[in-house]
């Protein structure tokens, strides 16, 4: 998978001139164009224009290798990997570190790739224009071709990449590096042997002490060693396939693998605040978009509900008008409706409805009889009767008639209750007394009998219901 950015320029730096190209990352392939070189002060140029990009540089002097150390935070791994590299004494100037995590080990240690280049190296990137390039990796030389060539092959390969001042010799597994060897070439009597020497070394060394076996050689650049060369003394080198890159040149190659780097990352600190400001200023330009958007989607349901609204508003006032006819046509119907009735009849009417009302529900006394009665208990029947008027016919004086608006205030309503309780004596009896108990609490008992007999008891209740007559 390619990570990093979607666009922009990836820049290999040179002594007088340098090599640069536009790069676009579509999915999981990455397209390079416009292949060209700039001086100094046109790169410069072309760093102000606020465009993203990725540089690599050709460190004359670099170290790799592979460690156990502490993987707890960033800094103290670098710290770790920095005491291990001033034990080695390779540099007397300040250098800097760039490491990559290959696997963990435990929860505290971990195996790291790292590659250390002094800072003078590094300072090439000065040519830049430091307050306004975004610089989004700076990596050397020989992280680019290890990125380059695991596109081709992601098991352990040997790359021998040669240039007009050196070959580098690199050794990389899934675009980490392992071990590399730089020879100068001016410095060297004989390169090709050298050359040969430092790849069978590389072998050894993987073999031995990293249990790493070569799968392929590649052999990329172009000077005084060639494929056949390494053929014809027992390396089994190739050139890297022209399809498998999209650009078969040199440094279409190293360009290529600067574009998709992201590991080994060299960049400065200064040039880091501003892409972090660039970072900030990208969130804050996406934030006010989706701000801009919602602000949008709520003007357009605004203006939607505006007009919704108005619409109601409007049916509000057609009903309104309507419901005022109406109650206007109402008024007049009740004026005319009261012309024509008797009202002084409307109390008794009332009065009489009211006595209605305030009768005994039989459901609601037959409910209050039969709700609690045991399960051997057995109602055979119920019997509710009125209250009936004495007869006034033998009184001396006759009560004057009550008035038709007045009420009975009271009201008997008599209850009569027979049953049997299938049950020996005395739960028989046990039950009874229960259910009589129930029955006080309900009506005023007025008469309560039992008896039992062979088989069964048989038992009468008779009581009242008093009941308010409004």
């Amino acid at each position: 998978m390619i990570l990093g950015l979607k666009k922009g320029y990836s820049v290999v730096l040179g002594d007088d001139e340098h090599s640069l190209c536009s790069f676009r990352v579509v999915g999981e392939k990455v397209f390079l164009k416009g292949l060209k070189t700039l001086d100094s002060s046109s790169l410069k140029r072309l760093s102000r224009r606020g465009r993203c990009l990725k540089v690599c540089f050709s460190p004359r002097s670099v170290y790799a290798d592979i460690g156990e150390f502490t993987s707890v935070s960033e800094e103290a791994t670098a710290a770790h990997i920095r005491a291990s590299v001033d034990k080695i004494g390779l540099f007397k100037e300040e250098y800097q570190i760039a490491s990559c995590k290959m696997n963990d080990l435990d929860g505290s240690r971990a195996r790291f790739s790292y590659i250390v280049t002094p800072m003078s190296e590094i300072e090439k990137i000065g040519i830049l224009d430091e307050r306004e390039a975004v610089l989004d990796s700076c990596c050397p030389i020989e992280a680019a071709l290890a990125s380059a060539v695991a596109k081709t092959d992601r098991n352990m390969v040997v790359t021998v990449y040669e240039d007009a001042r050196f070959v580098r010799i690199i050794a990389s597994k899934r675009g980490m590096i392992h071990y590399l060897i730089t020879i100068s070439s001016a410095e060297s009597y004989d390169l090709v042997s050298e050359t040969v020497s430092g790849i069978q070394e590389m072998f050894s060394l993987l073999k031995n002490s990293y249990h790493e076996h070569v799968s392929r050689v590649f052999k990329v650049g172009s000077g005084e060693i060639t494929t056949q060369d390494l053929n014809e003394r027992g390396i089994q080198a190739e050139p890297l396939p022209e399809d498998a890159l999209g650009d078969e040149t040199t440094m279409g190659i190293v360009l290529f693998g600067t574009a998709i780097t992201t590991q080994y990352d060299f960049t400065p600190q200064s040039y880091c605040q501003t892409k972090r400001i660039l970072r900030y200023s990208r969130i804050s330009l996406a934030l006010s978009l989706v701000l801009l958007a919602v602000s949008a989607a709520l003007f357009s349901l605004g203006m939607t509900n505006a007009d919704e609204a108005e619409a109601y508003q409007k049916d509000m006032q057609e009903a309104y008008e309507k419901s005022i006819h109406e109650l206007r046509a109402l008024e007049q119907d009740y004026l005319a409706l009261s012309s024509k009735v008797d009202l002084s009849q409307m109390n008794t009417i009332i009065e009489t409805y009211q006595a209605f009302q305030a009768e005994p529900k039989l459901h609601l006394t037959l409910s209050a009889i039969s709700e609690n009665v045991p399960g051997s208990m057995f109602i055979q029947k119920i019997e509710v009767s009125r209250p009936v008027e004495p007869d006034a016919g033998g009184a001396r004086v006759v009560p004057p008639p009550m008035p038709q608006h007045r009420a009975l205030k009271i009201s008997s309503f008599s209850v009569e209750i027979d049953g049997i309780v299938d049950s020996p004596y005395p739960l028989s009896k046990s039950l009874f007394t229960r259910y009589l108990t129930d029955i006080q609490k309900r009506f005023v008992v007025k008469r309560a009998t039992f008896s039992h007999t062979e088989k069964n008891a048989v038992f009468s209740i008779t009581c009242e219901t008093t009941h308010e007559i409004l």
